[in-house]
């Protein structure tokens, strides 16, 4: 039996799920068994994602980590990588190297035996 949970919560996805597919506008952009992607993120949106949960053991008066900018309407989409605006990588590469993310949509890249990613930079 399969069943597809949409959710931002990744504590219930570890919890309930054996995979994970991890979307962005409308993209996948990671998939994997869900320990693998919560242990070694590699696209840039599952490790901001992840980096935006709150522990236990953060401090108080510390300001969560967000992701900057917005998730761009569909008329607005980037032709290439769609988390292009928001991509943290991104800003610290060539104009050239920028031009492709913006340009062309990433080819899946196979990472292990079940971790695939989705972005220029791997």
């Amino acid at each position: 039996m399969s069943i597809i949970l949409v959710s931002h919560n990744l504590g219930i996805v570890e919890q309930i799920a054996d995979r994970v597919l991890v979307m962005y506008a409308g993209h996948t952009v990671e998939e994997g068994i869900v320990k693998d992607i919560l242990e070694k993120p590699i696209h840039p949106y599952t490790k901001a994602l992840l980096s935006a949960i709150p522990t236990l053991e953060d401090n108080v008066n510390e300001e969560l980590s967000t992701i900057a900018g917005q998730v761009p309407t569909p008329d607005k989409f980037p032709k290439g990588c769609r988390f292009f605006d928001r991509c943290e990588f991104r800003k610290s590469q060539s104009d050239d190297f920028q031009e492709k993310c913006r340009q062309e949509i990433p080819k899946w890249h196979h990472k292990s035996d079940d971790h695939f990613v989705r972005c220029h930079k791997i």
